[in-house]
């Protein structure tokens, strides 16, 4: 019995960036979709969830900080355009959105 069949190719291994650049609408790297995001880098929703997963820096209770540079290095090579920076800090207000500020590195 002959089949036609094509071999099964593995599915694609997305990075953090791409899976994010599928899930929302971006201009210029900001979150244009409606949604508790909306108006913050793509790197937002990432780090929201790294901090509801337990994994912030410092968790003030209504507020993620992480530190993206160390004495090492970058520590989240995905993120190039956070280069210029030493912190963030991301906290939920009383409507339900998310927001971010960064804290440049001391000579950024």
């Amino acid at each position: 019995m002959t089949t036609n069949h094509k071999p099964v190719e593995p599915f694609p291994t997305l990075t953090i960036r791409q899976a994010l650049e599928l899930q929302y609408t971006t201009q210029h790297g900001t979150i244009i979709s409606p949604g508790k995001f909306q108006g913050e880098g793509l790197y937002v929703p990432f780090f929201w969830e790294l901090g509801l997963s337990g994994f912030a820096d410092a968790d003030e209770g209504s507020e993620f900080i992480f530190t993206l540079a160390d004495a090492l290095g970058r520590r989240f090579p995905e993120w190039p355009e956070l280069d210029a920076f030493h912190y963030i800090t991301l906290w939920e207000d009383h409507e339900g959105f998310v927001h971010s500020s960064l804290v440049e590195l001391p000579n950024g």
